[in-house]
């Protein structure tokens, strides 16, 4: 409503008129009869001035009161008509559920992150288990690598003796089809001598001679073919040996390299499991950090009850604005 109106309006309606209020000031206020009517009418004329600009002057601070209490319930009834409207009831509700979802996940991940706490528990108790067993089942590994190694050198000295045994056997054998040529060649130059020769010696004599060299070509090729047989058996042997050698050196080699790789791979796996435990560990004492933390928030969370319906008369307080959850990491 408008200020001046009603000052108007009350100063029509209420504000006694100069006249009246001298007339009567004049009747009640009537000052002994010694004094001149004069000054009397001047002292009461003076007195009513001052009354009358006093009070003129609370009615306009009241009035001024009035005007702003007015404008302070008109908005106070704006914002209790939009507390009551429907939209802020739907909206307050939807926030409501909002916070009991907010509320129910957080429960979950705290009874999630609980489970996650006792299984990392359980992780970090076997791998300190295995930690604690690793250097015998590391000692035994490398006993085995030693082991494999020294077979390893054994083969291959067994793989040099044959080799130089199979190279003696091959001079030998050079050896003896080099005196087989020679000796072939001495009886074709003794046939061709024998041809070309004199007869001069008696027929008995070249009988005698013809035999014993036919027996010593006989023994000699005899000789021969069993040389060489046995030499050809020595060294299928040792080439049997050899090729014996050469597979159990290279199953003995492909075993080493199967240990060495087992070696690195158990370092690797050690080196990983020691870097899970420290994460484990990090993890478990974070873990423990956002689960104390949930528990405390999930205490101080409240939920907020819908306004009241009024029937009569409407509350003209504030609605009350429920605690912000804080995001946690």
């Amino acid at each position: 409503m408008d200020g001046a109106g009603d000052d108007a309006d009350y100063n029509d309606d209420f504000l006694p008129d100069e006249h009246e209020d001298t007339a009567e000031s004049s009747v009640a206020d009537s000052p002994p009869k010694e004094e001149s009517p004069s000054k009397r009418q001047a002292a009461i004329n003076e007195h009513h001035r001052h009354a009358l600009a006093a009070k003129e002057n609370q009615v306009r601070s009241l009035y001024k009161k009035i005007g702003l209490y007015r404008k302070a319930n008109a908005a106070l009834r704006r914002e209790l008509d939009n507390f009551h409207n429907n939209d802020v009831v739907a909206q307050l509700e939807n926030k409501a559920r909002e916070k009991e979802l907010l509320i129910e996940k957080l429960t979950h991940e705290n009874k999630c992150l609980a489970n996650l706490q006792r299984t990392q528990a359980k992780r970090i108790e076997e791998l300190e288990s295995l930690k604690e067993h690793f250097p015998s089942k590391h000692h035994s590994v490398l006993e085995e690598l030693r082991i494999c190694k020294e077979t390893y050198r054994l083969y291959k000295e067994r793989e040099r003796q044959a080799e130089e045994r199979s190279a003696k056997l091959h001079e030998q054998v050079v050896d003896l089809s080099i005196k087989n040529k020679q000796l072939a060649d001495k009886i074709r130059q003794h046939e061709q001598a024998k041809a070309t020769a004199p007869a001069t010696a008696t027929e008995e004599d070249g009988k005698d001679e013809l035999e014993q060299l036919q027996q010593r070509i006989h023994m000699l090729e005899k000789n021969k073919r069993a040389e060489k047989a046995k030499y050809e058996r020595v060294i299928q042997t040792c080439q049997d040996q050899l090729d014996a050698c050469k597979q159990e050196m290279e199953r003995c080699q492909a075993q080493l390299l199967e240990k060495e790789k087992a070696l690195r791979l158990q370092v690797i796996e050690l080196k990983k499991l020691k870097r899970q435990l420290r994460e484990l560990v990090t993890e478990s004492e974070t873990t423990q950090q956002v689960s104390h933390f949930l528990t405390q928030r999930g205490v101080d969370v409240k939920m907020p009850a819908p306004p009241p319906p009024s029937q009569d008369k409407r509350s003209a307080a504030p609605p009350r604005q429920p605690k912000r959850m804080q995001s946690s990491d």
